[in-house]
C-alpha cells in the first residue's frame, strides 16, 4: 500500500522551491540593480579585466549573468520537471546558486592577489 499516487513520489517540493528562490534572486537583482550594481562594479570589473565603470548597466556582458542565469535554470528546471527529467531539474535547481557561492568564494579568497 502506498499513500502516493500511483505508488510514486512526485518530490516537487524541494525543486520547486529552488525555482522560488532562483526566481526572487533574479527579480531582486534586477530591481536592485542601482544599488547592487554600484556594489559589485569594482571588482567583477577588475576580476573581467574590463573598465571599471561607476555605473554598469545590468544588460553589459558580466553583469547580466548575474539575473539572467537564475532566470534561464528556473525555466528549464520546470520544464524539465514537467517532463519528468528530475535529475536534470535538480541541477537547473542548484547550478545558479553553486555559480554565485563559487565566484564569491573565489572573489573572497584570491582577490587580494587582483588588487594591483
Amino acid at each position: 500500500m502506498s499513500f502516493y499516487r500511483d505508488g510514486r513520489h512526485t518530490g516537487g517540493r524541494f525543486i520547486y522551491s529552488m525555482i522560488l528562490l532562483n526566481l526572487s534572486a533574479s527579480l531582486g537583482i534586477f530591481v536592485a540593480w542601482p544599488t547592487y550594481g554600484e556594489a559589485i562594479a569594482d571588482p567583477v570589473s577588475m576580476v573581467a579585466s574590463g573598465g571599471s565603470t561607476i555605473r554598469p548597466s545590468a544588460f553589459e556582458y558580466p553583469f547580466f549573468l548575474l539575473w539572467t542565469v537564475p532566470l534561464a535554470c528556473a525555466f528549464g528546471a520546470y520544464m524539465t520537471k514537467g517532463m519528468d527529467m528530475r535529475a536534470a531539474a535538480r541541477f537547473l535547481c542548484i547550478f545558479p546558486v553553486c555559480m554565485v557561492l563559487c565566484g564569491a568564494g573565489w572573489l573572497f579568497w584570491s582577490g587580494q592577489y587582483f588588487v594591483h
